[in-house]
């Protein structure tokens, strides 16, 4: 008997899979307890609205794709149809205990009778931090909006009691002229 635990026990330990040496300089530690957010260098983190699904599941989306010459060059998700006003809802993760110092989004908006906004929330639904662009601000090059401002009391991760989205506005009138491309929270 004793030999046949043993056997499995050999048999289990090499079943489990080995970090490359490549991949094992990339991990990173953080102790449980930790109030500092990680080791220190966190630094941003970011979400691409392609990750993001709409708020009404009645909303059709499209894929805007980067293409030589096109206005703003980038990729992003955009609404086709439907809803004037309408938020995609993009999951971030944060890392626990950092402090969060900035909120930034980076749009398109080549169509002067529409915005785009971008609201870093928290799952008791506040709004952390939110950034925009004007009604007649446009651009045919990438937009970038910051938000130094964050809401007071929220500014240190909580993930034993929230969870962190990004609400990204998409409108059906604007189309691909106005859409969202990516945030990014700039943590310490």
């Amino acid at each position: 008997m004793k030999g046949y635990i043993a056997a499995v026990l050999i048999l289990a330990a090499l079943s489990v899979p080995a970090v490359s040496a490549h991949a094992q300089d990339k991990v990173v530690v953080v102790p449980l307890g930790s109030s500092t957010g990680g080791p220190g260098d966190w630094k941003n983190v970011s979400v691409s609205s392609l990750g993001g699904i709409p708020r009404n599941s009645d909303i059709r989306t499209g894929v805007h794709l980067t293409t030589s010459g096109a206005a703003c060059d980038v990729v992003g998700r955009y609404a086709e149809g439907g809803a004037n006003y309408e938020y995609l809802t993009v999951p971030i993760q944060l890392p626990d205990g950092a402090t969060i110092v900035s909120f930034t989004g980076l749009m398109c908006d080549t169509h002067g009778d529409f915005l785009e906004e971008m609201l870093l929330k928290r799952s008791d639904n506040h709004n952390i931090a939110q950034v925009m662009t004007g009604v007649s601000e446009t651009s045919t090059t990438i937009l970038e909006k910051i938000d130094t401002t964050i809401l007071e009391g929220a500014e240190v991760v909580d993930n034993s009691r929230y969870s962190y989205f990004v609400y990204m506005s998409i409108n059906g009138n604007a189309g691909s002229a106005v859409y969202p491309v990516s945030a990014i929270v700039t943590l310490r």
